[in-house]
């Protein structure tokens, strides 16, 4: 009898000790976890590498659609690379420049997409962050 209490308290002891032994894991792992989550939403706020990693897996099917788009046979309301174009609308800001926006959604009630501005100086003076070679974010 002496026999069975001492092995049934050997194996409690070691299920106590490997159920232990895996919180210690993951409070080591989540002592790596969190700093590397805070890192990478930081250096989110400060470049939007997901958006432009996007429209980099995305850039040969809008240089695509804005060739159909001035062949005529693009319309809005369709699946461009990783991007639902809603709607495309062309500015005329003088007889040398226009520019294209292919508009992808809303932000607060503003539309927001890309533009294409295949000129070197963009129009306005205002900046926009570049993406691409011609291409730029949109915001209105």
């Amino acid at each position: 009898m002496a026999i069975y209490i001492k092995r049934v308290w050997a194996c409690y002891r070691d299920r106590n000790r490997a159920r232990h032994e895996g919180v210690k894991k993951f409070r080591r792992r989540r002592w790596l976890v969190l700093p590397l989550c805070v890192l990478l939403m930081f250096f989110t706020l400060v470049y939007p590498w997901p958006l432009m990693i996007r429209f980099k897996l995305s850039q040969k099917a809008f240089d695509n659609a804005i060739k159909d788009y001035r062949a005529g046979r693009f319309t809005g309301k369709q699946w461009v690379g990783l991007y639902y174009v809603e709607s495309v609308d062309t500015v005329n800001y003088n007889s040398l420049r226009s520019t294209t926006w292919f508009i992808t959604g809303d932000s607060i009630g503003d539309p927001v997409g890309f533009e294409y501005d295949p000129l070197p100086n963009h129009p306005m003076g205002y900046l926009s962050l570049r993406v691409g070679t011609s291409w730029y974010v949109y915001e209105d």
